[in-house]
């Protein structure tokens, strides 16, 4: 699936810092992504899409904007802390080419089925993975992890008839 860029794997071991920036670049695009899905899926909100479809994406749009402030503090995070949660070197090196990976396995949905919504939850929680490791780095929280709770929620949820 065409959009987000992952970083390299080589990066974790001469930029981590550098590879974690563009991480969560990537991992913004994909929870874009997954937003559009879920709100363009008539199955998931079923009969209540009218009202919940806007919500989600204003939602999104309100915490989207924490992805501006993580990415300007990953510099500071010290070098003890990227070594803790494994955030240099070869387990970094691991998780990116990991998420690579699993992000290549998406494809272009011709429509959106079970079957994608399984694979991009799949997706999702890979990715945070790595995500909440940066978090725990940075000693911080995020708005967007609540978001990603719920539409992880939402993508598993049963196919929903509308009325």
């Amino acid at each position: 699936m065409p959009g987000a860029e992952f970083p390299e794997p080589e990066l974790a071991f001469n930029d981590p810092r550098g590879a974690l920036r563009l991480f969560l670049r990537a991992f913004r695009h994909v929870v874009d992504e997954a937003v559009q899905y879920v709100g363009d899926d008539r199955a998931v909100f079923g009969p209540d899409r009218e009202e919940l479809d806007p919500l989600l994406r204003g939602a999104w749009e309100e915490a989207e904007r924490d992805f501006d402030r993580l990415i300007g503090r990953v510099e500071r995070i010290p070098d003890e802390a990227l070594d803790l949660h494994g955030l240099r070197g070869g387990q970094l090196a691991f998780k990116l080419a990991s998420t690579r990976a699993a992000y290549r396995r998406l494809p272009v949905p011709t429509r959106i089925s079970r079957s994608f919504r399984n694979l991009m939850r799949w997706l999702l929680e890979m990715l945070n993975a790595v995500f909440e490791s940066i978090l725990k780095a940075m000693n911080t929280h995020s708005a967007v992890e609540e978001i990603k709770k719920v539409l992880l929620h939402w993508l598993g949820a049963p196919d929903l008839q509308e009325g």
